[in-house]
């Protein structure tokens, strides 16, 4: 007994240095993330604005709890959720504000994700790789300042780390937490919370005893599961690329339900999908409760469901998929098929090489996986990795790699967490549909801690191919050298080379120097530029209009939008009615001292978007008639209306 107790003692104290080491580990890294992030989010200004449009759709909704007066095609969730913050933290709505706010959203959810792949794959050296990883992946984040897509990955990454928090027993906090993130998540953006709410029913109809007497739920979620893509899409499937996309996230969704059918899954305890609805049930309710006792009416919010269902027919952006997809879309499900075969018929009694094909081969796709959009390695005609995220959504159809149940018990603390992580990366990469700019690069993010989790797998089947305990550590000790030397090579790229690079462009750069915006850095003749107009548009105009909309000059000027001025140009006005632009029309022409800013280079780049840029309607062509220059600075030009009521 004294030698257990020994033992155990010692088991105890060595988990405890361990953990303080990851603990450390995890805070030294994100300490040295944050001069990279505050470099990168305060160098350079976008001239379309993205960043102006949500400042001044969040600060009419502090001011007057209007959500939808400046259009926005996102759920109230991310006006609640930042009106708390900025209003618990005095922040003013500005771009230095919202700057700080996104950098903190991006550092944090490299952070919990980095954590989440060191709970499932036991790993500290894999959780800082993926941290790292996701922290490059998401330096989108610094040209989109505030935007939702920063708070969309910060909930998805709370999905994963709640879900990792559903152990080997009863965890009804845990499941109530992943419903309640689920539910903020649809009151973001619609479509992504879907995505979020199939995997994790999918997730669920695989764990629960309960639905086992509904045979015809399972079938029924996996046909849904598989079908989502091509259902999204349907609208646009005449062009070659939504077709490539569709038909390629649908063969990873079917490969994943195929290996789902053939893997080993302990039960769990039916009374959580109680918690997990209450979760879904609370956060819904009360935001709905909460946005109509701030002024908003119930017609109001269905802006939230019908604008982001309108703005795929009128504007998108291609996401152009490699070639090699189609090819590796087939093979991934006919692997998917063989491992459920093999599976079946053959369980434990494979071969000790296949099991080490096996094991390389998921190490191998692991790697691809997590670490393709760090680097880029160039030998002769072979082009291995890359930096866009193209590369990382291509192998989306390999995400069932990261299923294969590796043998032993090392995955019962976490394996709710190991089933809902590759349905859910898989159907996050509908993400890009329909504008894949940024969107790419946080539809891609779930597979790095994916390619993490592949990687654990593999090194843990290839050891315990091996029947000595001595010689399982083999395997093991040349995964985490191979493993530490990769993620020595990517902090020398990151943190040496990137840091420098950052450091240097931030120096060049000079203060904007506007109100709001102080901390902001542009190059000299941006910061000229910016100033002398802001500087003419409060000399002359009581009021002013912009074409296309740049809602930081609001901001900058101090100045606000006309009254009622409810529908902006700088997005597609083929969403609204010729009806609702006229009223527009009539409120503002009565604006005595009515100027009209305008980027001519910005608008020509909106209207050959077509339809789903700027499209001739009567607010365009009332904006273009009865406007005389008074000033040029770069590429905007400020126009004034002749004589008054015009």
């Amino acid at each position: 007994m004294r030698v257990l107790n020994n033992e155990t003692n010692g088991l105890l104290r060595a988990h405890g240095v361990r953990s303080g080491v990851g603990d450390l580990a995890f805070a030294a890294l994100t300490v040295a993330m944050y001069p990279i992030a505050r470099y990168r989010i305060f160098t350079g200004f976008r001239d379309y604005d993205d960043e102006g449009y949500m400042l001044m759709s969040l600060k009419s909704f502090l001011n007057h709890g209007w959500l939808y007066d400046v259009f926005g095609g996102y759920g109230p969730f991310y006006y609640e959720f930042w009106g708390a913050v900025f209003s618990i933290f005095g922040m003013s709505v500005t771009n230095d504000c919202g700057r700080a706010a996104t950098l903190v959203v991006w550092v944090l959810a490299s952070l919990l994700l980095g954590l989440t792949s060191w709970r499932m794959t036991g790993s500290i050296i894999l959780g800082l790789a993926t941290q790292l990883a996701v922290f490059q992946e998401l330096s989108s984040l610094s040209a989109e300042p505030m935007h939702p897509g920063g708070l969309i990955v910060l909930l998805v990454s709370a999905i994963m780390v709640f879900s990792c928090f559903v152990r080997d027993r009863s965890s009804y906090l845990s499941m109530g937490l992943l419903g309640a993130a689920v539910m903020a998540l649809v009151l973001v953006k619609i479509n992504v919370g879907i995505f979020a709410l199939s995997a994790v029913a999918l997730a669920c109809v695989v764990s629960f005893p309960a639905f086992d007497r509904l045979r015809w739920v399972r079938p029924v979620i996996e046909v849904g599961f598989v079908a989502l893509p091509l259902v999204l899409m349907s609208s646009k499937m005449s062009e070659a690329w939504v077709r490539q996309y569709a038909l390629h996230v649908s063969a990873a969704a079917l490969a994943v339900v195929i290996v789902l059918r053939a893997r080993g899954v302990d039960r769990r305890d039916s009374k959580e999908l109680w918690w997990l609805g209450g979760g879904l049930l609370v956060v819904g309710l009360a935001l709905f409760l909460a946005i109509l006792a701030g002024g908003a009416s119930p017609s109001g919010l269905t802006e939230m469901i019908k604008v982001p269902l309108r703005f795929a027919g009128v504007f998108s952006f291609p996401l152009t998929l490699p070639s090699w997809t189609y090819v590796l879309d087939m093979s991934a499900v006919a692997g998917a098929l063989g491992y459920r075969y093999f599976a079946r018929n053959h369980g434990d009694r494979s071969s000790l090489t296949w099991t080490w094909v096996v094991s390389g081969a998921s190490i191998l796709i692991g790697l691809l996986m997590a670490f393709s959009g760090i680097f880029m390695l160039v030998i002769g005609p072979f082009v291995i990795g890359s930096t866009t995220p193209v590369t990382r959504l291509g192998l989306a159809s390999l995400a069932w790699v990261a299923l294969i149940q590796a043998p032993g018990k090392s995955d019962e603390r976490t394996q709710f967490a190991r089933l809902l992580l590759p349905p859910l990366a898989v159907l996050q990469t509908l993400h890009a549909f329909p504008v894949a700019g940024s969107q790419a690069s946080w539809s891609a993010v779930l597979l790095i801690p994916v390619g993490a989790l592949c990687i654990a797998n593999g090194v843990r089947l290839a050891a315990f191919s091996l029947g000595d305990r001595r010689l399982r550590r083999t395997p093991i000790v040349i995964g985490a050298i191979a493993v530490t030397v990769a993620v020595a090579v990517l902090v020398s790229i990151q943190f040496m080379l990137g840091l420098d690079r950052d450091r240097a462009a931030y120096h060049r750069a000079v203060p904007l120097g506007l109100p709001g915006a102080r901390d902001v850095r542009v190059s000299p003749k941006q910061a000229a530029d910016y100033q002398a107009t802001v500087a003419a548009v409060n000399h002359n105009c009581k009021s002013f209009v912009m074409l296309p909309v740049m809602n930081s000059f609001y901001l900058w000027s101090q100045q606000q939008p006309p009254a009622d001025y409810k529908v902006t140009v700088t997005t597609p006005t083929a969403l609204f009615g010729s009806d609702r632009q006229q009223r527009v029309i009539e409120t503002i022409r009565s604006i005595e001292g009515l100027c009209l800013l305008e980027n001519v280079p910005l608008a020509q780049r909106w209207s050959r978007l077509g339809a789903g840029g700027m499209p001739p309607g009567p607010l365009v062509s009332y904006l273009r008639h009865g406007f005389v220059p008074i000033a040029t600075f770069g590429d905007y030009q400020l126009l004034k209306r002749e004589g008054s009521g015009s």
